[in-house]
């Protein structure tokens, strides 16, 4: 569930055109390792993850991956 959350995040990001670097390559495992880094971070805060897909986790992961992907994005737009 956190890599598909990762992958909506990422799909959903590449929908804004502002600040949206020419390849995906940068963004998609940006959005996949975020998505599982707050996956994790669910589990040890305990709501979802090994034993039970939560809806919660998804929501986490999926926050956790558009946040991240924004703050490349702010980062790459500060630097032009």
């Amino acid at each position: 569930m956190w890599v598909i959350a990762g992958i909506g995040a990422f799909a959903a990001g590449r929908l804004i055109r502002a600040g949206r670097p020419p390849s995906w390559l940068v963004e998609g495992p940006l959005a996949v390792i975020a998505a599982i880094a707050a996956g994790l971070a669910a589990t040890a805060l305990d709501f979802g993850g090994w034993k039970e897909p939560d809806g919660r986790a998804g929501a986490f992961a999926f926050s956790a991956a558009l946040g991240a992907i924004g703050l490349a994005r702010a980062f790459g737009l500060l630097r032009r």
